[in-house]
């Protein structure tokens, strides 16, 4: 079969494949893993074959298929789209989504809003109705701006946050084909992201915002390199409010640029948190939010890596869970591994940025208690902008993770934690001590593409 016949053919496939898992509960174990098996297995292809494809056009047209794809029902592998559907018209509402839980509405105006009804959906339910919102101030407008759209329609407003998370994609993809092509990385690289299956179906099918954030932030690095300090700390701020892992980066910067400009970059970005963050700051919200955050990251386990190992080490010393005590240690660790990152990293260029926080971010999950499938994305895209190749295979390991929602009660199977992780981190040091990838991706010349 001639390229271009076959490429269209693995295109179809893929996004049928994807189609397929948009349609599929997370507890049927067995079809969600033959749907993603077979929709990893044309993206291998795709992305290393020699029919993939080479242009920003038909990337971006393909990228863009493969997302309507799962775009055409609810989302099934999360219900966290209903607390999102629940901030959006709290806000509409006038009211504060740090300062009011959702059983604290239904006290105050008798129900829940009719966007809750979940028409077509009505065995689902709305999770952490005892919590105060914990998503940042960014994401806060975006659900206010898809309630409004979908006038009281839980379906609307689910393809209104779609088409909204569509456009940052496109953006985003755009913005790694930049960086590939400044970075003397092969442009094509892009398609290790724009066409893979966990990104799909996570970012788009499920409406988690992790390509809306790193997009703010790629265009934020993008700004600093083109020397606009000022802009450059806005779309770092968006990021920030969209998720809160771009401010793990932020010290990097230090010794990559000057003094001055980290200061400039550093002040704007902290003067447009805090302004884009007055909800907080009315109610005693900062406390409710915080506490969220706290109880959360405190108290959930899931799909963790290198915290379990602790947490075993933990019930032979002591004889209960300490996942307080290795939470505190873990933020300690990173604390320290960032100071060593800022202290050594005095080489100018971009790369050294992008290794740092490949290092900062990798370490990040593999020390969390909670690993959900799509935090991933974020190794994926840094590790992308390295020349690397593991956060691509993390994406494919990961969703062995929706296996345990496929029992009685959602827990981890201990052997999906070996599998995934054993086979993780043996790639990366293949990728890392051995100095080689899977597939060459070499940089085309010496780069030249330094901050400052």
């Amino acid at each position: 079969m001639p390229d271009k016949a076959l490429k269209y053919a693995l295109y179809f496939v893929l996004g049928l494949s994807l189609f397929c898992i948009s349609q599929t509960d997370r507890s049927d174990s067995w079809q969600l893993m033959s749907c993603f098996g077979l929709a990893f297995a044309v993206y291998v292809v795709l992305v290393f074959g020699s029919a993939r494809p080479i242009n920003t056009k038909e990337i971006l047209i393909v990228a863009v298929f493969l997302r309507l794809a799962v775009s055409f029902d609810f989302p099934n592998l999360s219900d966290d789209y209903i607390r999102f559907a629940f901030d959006g018209h709290v806000v509409l509402s006038g009211d504060n989504p740090y300062a009011v839980k959702p059983n604290q509405f239904v006290d105050k105006y008798g129900g829940l809003p009719k966007i809750m009804d979940h028409e077509s959906r009505p065995g689902l339910s709305l999770n952490s109705p005892d919590y105060y919102s914990v998503y940042p101030p960014f994401s806060q407008l975006l659900f206010a701006i898809s309630a409004w759209i979908s006038v009281d329609s839980t379906l609307g407003f689910v393809l209104a946050l779609r088409l909204l998370l569509l456009i940052f994609e496109v953006f985003l993809i755009v913005g790694i084909i930049q960086f590939l092509g400044k970075l003397k990385l092969s442009p094509i690289a892009v398609n290790v992201y724009a066409f893979n299956p966990l990104v799909c179906v996570e970012v788009i099918g499920n409406l988690h915002f992790e390509g809306v954030s790193l997009c703010c932030l790629v265009f934020a690095l993008l700004l600093l390199w083109k020397r606009q300090d000022v802009a450059a700390g806005i779309s770092w701020a968006a990021a920030i409010s969209i998720k809160l892992i771009p401010i793990m980066f932020a010290p990097l910067l230090v010794g990559k640029v000057s003094v001055k400009r980290v200061v400039i970059v550093g002040s704007v970005c902290l003067l447009s948190v805090v302004g884009s963050s007055f909800w907080l700051f009315a109610d005693g919200a900062i406390g409710n939010f915080g506490s969220s955050l706290e109880l959360y990251f405190s108290t959930f386990e899931f799909n963790g890596s290198l915290y379990k190992l602790f947490r075993e080490i933990g019930f032979w010393m002591v004889g209960w869970n300490t996942i307080a005590t290795i939470g505190i240690i873990s933020k300690w660790l990173l604390v320290l591994l960032a100071g060593w990152l800022v202290w050594r990293g005095r080489n100018k260029e971009m790369r050294h940025l992008f290794q740092d926080m490949l290092v900062l971010i990798t370490s990040y999950y593999a020390l969390a208690s909670i690993v959900h499938p799509w935090y991933v994305i974020w190794v994926l895209v840094i590790s992308v902008l390295n020349g690397y190749y593991f956060g691509a295979l993390w994406s494919g390991l990961v969703v062995l993770s929706y296996i345990n929602y496929g029992v009685e009660s959602v827990t981890d199977l201990v052997w999906i934690g070996w599998f995934q992780y054993g086979g993780l981190y043996v790639f990366i040091l293949g990728e890392i001590l051995v100095k080689r990838r899977v597939i060459k991706m070499t940089y085309l010349s010496k780069p030249s593409f330094r901050l400052d």
